[in-house]
């Protein structure tokens, strides 16, 4: 599996594809740094231990201040946009920081990570399109800008989903629940009209 996980990211890169990492892909990016380093068209999802794995395997001290454990993390990376997962997700390219406070359910559950990573590259796709000519404004947004906007955004869908999820359900939460709510989420977040 990592052998394929390699392939397909030199493969990404070869087409100047965005991609996202989570989950045994980030432990490939903890043997193998330089196979991602640089490509500022990547996006790492990782949760609190794969964060401090690449901490340690990048060299950023991980008892400096927190928030700016992830542009650290990213600007050791060569500038890929890192979401550093935890009560407030912290999101950086190594340039810019930002941080997604939104309210999220009181309970993480199994998958969750998934919905997450799946909503950035769902981000992604779009944001190629738009990168390709789809839906271009007056004030286009830039490339290096568009994986860190993807990573906000889906960091701010996922933890509505969570919110909604735990209200309906509570401490019986599972993956299926968040993903009912990704649709009335992206609304909420991105449609003026819509109401929760």
């Amino acid at each position: 599996m990592q052998t394929a996980a390699k392939m397909a990211i030199e493969i990404a890169k070869k087409n100047k594809m965005f991609i996202v990492i989570d989950a045994d892909g980030l432990f490939l990016i903890q043997k193998e740094p330089d196979l991602i380093k640089g490509y500022q068209r990547a996006v790492l999802t990782p949760n609190v231990v794969e964060f401090s794995r690449l901490c340690d395997k990048m060299g950023v001290d991980k008892n400096g201040p927190k928030e700016g454990l992830a542009k650290e993390l990213a600007t050791a990376l060569g500038h890929v946009t890192v979401n550093q997962k935890s009560a407030i997700d912290i999101i950086s390219n190594g340039k810019e920081v930002l941080q997604c406070e939104e309210k999220g359910g009181l309970k993480r559950c199994g998958g969750q990570g998934d919905v997450l990573s799946g909503t950035t590259a769902c981000f992604l796709g779009w944001a190629k399109n738009y990168e390709e000519g789809v839906g271009k404004d007056e004030q286009p947004i830039a490339v290096d800008r568009m994986p860190l906007l993807a990573a906000y955004g889906a960091s701010a869908v996922t933890r509505t989903c969570s919110k909604l999820a735990f209200e309906k359900v509570g401490r019986a939460m599972q993956t299926s629940d968040v993903l009912q709510q990704v649709g009335k989420s992206y609304s909420h977040h991105f449609d003026s009209t819509a109401k929760l």
